[in-house]
């Protein structure tokens, strides 16, 4: 199990406009960048009843990350105590709330992707109350 592989098909892409990971938000859900999640035809309908006001978590691939670290000196911490786009498997995940959704094209708040990276799944924020409710 070890050496097992994994594959993912990215299910659309992230539009942005910023290109140099130093421009982007130290986290997205501090700032107030806007983006775009552009789905795929084919998996447009499963976004059918995301809307406006709502909250979500965009589970994407660091497509630009600059390898893998163990330990993040900048931090003095392991890289799963931290945010790091350079992991093992680098996968992103952010909190999001959308402005409007037309047809596989979903506006939000709160980016911190880069330009055209890839998706992996949208889940939605579900507010519990208590620990692991």
């Amino acid at each position: 199990m070890e050496n097992e592989t994994i594959r993912f098909e990215p299910i659309g892409y992230i539009t942005t406009g910023i290109s140099r990971r130093e421009a982007l938000p130290r986290q997205g859900i501090n700032g107030n960048l806007e983006g775009e999640l552009i789905l795929y035809e084919r998996f447009a309908a499963g976004a059918a009843d995301i809307k406006p006001g709502e909250e979500y978590f965009v589970l994407f691939y660091f497509n630009k990350s600059e390898g893998a670290a163990l330990y993040v000196p900048k931090r003095g911490k392991g890289v799963f105590s931290t945010r790091s786009p350079e992991r093992p498997n680098p996968i992103g995940l952010s909190r999001i709330k959308i402005l409007y959704n037309k047809g596989g094209k979903i506006r939000f708040i709160g980016a911190d992707m880069l330009e055209d990276t890839p998706i992996l799944d949208i889940k939605p924020v579900m507010e519990t109350e208590g620990p692991f409710a």
